[in-house]
């Protein structure tokens, strides 16, 4: 009789894992006993990156990632990571998202690399997470990559701002008073429309950072004027989408197989950002859900038997 863990560090993605939780509760089978479902509370990370560091300390047994290049950086033992950890994807729910980086256009910047050699003393709005946050990791890192931080642009005379989520009251209410010279994040649904009210532009990439970041598994991409329409054009960017459900890679297959059985049985209660669940796209390389790893063989059977893959 085996137990299982799902942690999750996000409201949706509580939900998701309770209707799978239901959806288990409803079957009769020797191999799953006992699903728990835990939340973190009090400053207890589950997300990001450290959910495949205790996927593999044996704490928890299923996890989310977004984005789901996290499950790839992982499985590689790229960085953050210093080893390769032993995880497989059981489904990735789609969440389109792209990581933006917005400023104002009198700063007269056309790069990020720009700002860091004039280091003007700008007023930053972006994230604070956990030491295992993906967005801290991804603004850095690509900050990194043109040359600069956000500590140096703090000892340069600026100021960094940081918000739980990317459409915090806090941060909505700054762009409408103009208050920010910058914003660095994902969740760009949620303020690049205030952010273009603002008189803000976003900057695109440097060639070479989008090949370091595809090194780390994330997709490269543009931010698309069809959806924002003060936008003039596409701007490149980096993909940040996708909620891959991932696993310890030696879960039982009968498990796997009766986790995404029940995903099946509940897709009409499950929340997604689209109208509905379709679950021939939670299997596949989508671009609202990158499959960035292989899938669980359990998981992968239940898909095959069902017409979905």
């Amino acid at each position: 009789m085996g137990k299982i863990k799902i942690a999750v560090t996000h409201g949706v993605r509580a939900k998701i894992a309770y209707e799978i939780a239901l959806g288990l509760s409803k079957m009769r089978s020797s191999a799953l006993s006992e699903v728990t479902v835990s939340y973190a509370f009090g400053g207890r990370e589950f997300g990001g990156f450290l959910g495949p560091k205790l996927l593999d300390e044996g704490e928890i047994d299923i996890a989310f990632a977004n984005p789901s290049s996290i499950t790839y950086t992982a499985c590689n033992g790229l960085d953050p990571f210093t080893r390769r950890i032993a995880i497989k994807n059981l489904a990735v729910f789609p969440s389109w998202d792209r990581l933006g980086f917005a400023v104002k256009r009198q700063l007269g910047v056309r790069s990020l690399r720009e700002i860091g050699e004039k280091k003007p003393p700008l007023t930053i709005s972006t994230r604070s997470q956990g030491p295992g946050g993906a967005t801290v990791f991804s603004v850095e890192k690509v900050l990194q990559l043109h040359g600069w931080s956000l500590a140096e642009a703090e000892n340069w005379g600026g100021k960094v701002y940081r918000v739980g989520v990317p459409g915090d009251p806090t941060r909505l209410e700054g762009l409408r008073q103009g208050s920010y010279d910058a914003v660095f994040d994902e969740g760009i649904v949620d303020w690049a429309d205030l952010a273009l009210s603002d008189n803000m532009i976003f900057l695109p990439l440097e060639k070479h950072v989008f090949r370091e970041m595809e090194l780390l598994g994330y997709r490269t991409t543009f931010i698309p004027k069809a959806k924002f329409a003060q936008l003039n054009e596409d701007i490149p960017s980096l993909e940040f989408g996708g909620w891959a459900l991932y696993c310890k890679a030696d879960l039982l297959d009968d498990v796997a197989y009766l986790i995404v059985k029940a995903i099946d049985q509940r897709r009409e209660t499950i929340p997604v950002d689209a109208e509905k669940l379709e679950m021939g796209a939670i299997c596949k390389n989508t671009e609202n859900g990158p499959l960035c790893i292989p899938l669980h063989p359990g998981a992968e059977q239940y898909y095959r038997e069902r017409g979905y893959l």
